[in-house]
């Protein structure tokens, strides 16, 4: 076990950890497409509600 915990560790120092710009900036890209979609779907959630309504009521 003690053997893995170092190996791991050893791995672990070599992995090229991204900057904190970085993964802010991407933080905020994915924030903003999640909004975008979520909009996008609701819009179309909207007009195939509004189409339905007009077809069966």
């Amino acid at each position: 076990m003690a053997d893995f915990l170092v190996a791991a560790e050893g791995e672990l120092k070599k992995v090229n950890w991204s900057s904190r710009k970085e993964i802010a900036v991407s933080t905020i890209v994915v924030i903003i497409v999640v909004i975008a979609m979520a909009v996008l779907l609701g819009a179309t959630d909207l007009v195939f509600s509004m189409v339905f309504r007009r077809l069966v009521g």
